[in-house]
């Protein structure tokens, strides 16, 4: 397992995505639950630029100073993957292949964040879910060489499971990954490696 130096427990956020709540454009406006793109995006910022996490234990408060700064990379996250998630989608729409995410997950996907991992850089990565257009933002901080059968092939940083390593296994047989973050076997079609994330000094 080729790792970095990213540690959940001290780099990563230590409170749940699960509880987060974000608003939009004003008091009462438009609202919602969960914002894991943003806190991966924001706590990898905090990484990259050397600086300490908030150590904050609940979740900030919508339209709050740090809760803003999560949401902002929030929508950073969604600009840069939702495109590819749809287009895929459409892909495996026209071509009949439940299986395409799968496949390239298990291949091109994986090569690319190994690379990136052997370099000593945290991965951004996003889960592709089995309803439509639904997904999930995590962090790769280790790797193994290659996607074994039955063992885990990745660890991350997961914002559904705070100051903790969670750990992605493939199962094969079910064409699925399972990511421990986030709890239900097998929930996960494939896999892609955020093609759009860049450093941010946070302030």
């Amino acid at each position: 397992m080729q790792s970095t130096s990213f540690d959940p427990a001290v780099d990563g956020w230590h409170f749940s995505n699960t509880d987060i709540e974000w608003e939009m454009f004003h008091e009462g406006g438009p609202h919602g639950k969960n914002l894991c793109g943003g806190m991966v995006y924001l706590a990898l910022d905090y990484f990259k630029g050397s600086r300490a996490i908030p150590p904050d234990t609940t979740p900030p408060q919508p339209r709050s100073a740090l809760g803003q700064k999560i949401y902002d990379r929030q929508k950073s996250a969604h600009k840069h993957t939702l495109h590819r998630l749809i287009s895929g989608s459409i892909f495996k729409t026209l071509t009949a292949s439940s299986d395409q995410w799968f496949v390239n997950s298990l291949a091109t996907e994986y090569n690319e964040l190994r690379e990136q991992i052997y370099q000593q850089n945290p991965v951004p990565l996003f889960l592709v879910g089995s309803g439509p257009g639904t997904g999930h933002h995590v962090l790769v901080i280790s790797c193994q060489s290659s996607p074994s059968i039955g063992n885990l092939i990745l660890e991350v940083y997961d914002p559904n499971a705070p100051d903790v390593k969670s750990e992605i296994k493939v199962n094969y047989t079910a064409k699925r990954f399972t990511c421990t973050g986030t709890g239900a076997p097998d929930k996960w079609r494939g896999f892609f490696v955020d093609p759009g994330y860049e450093f941010v000094i946070p302030r």
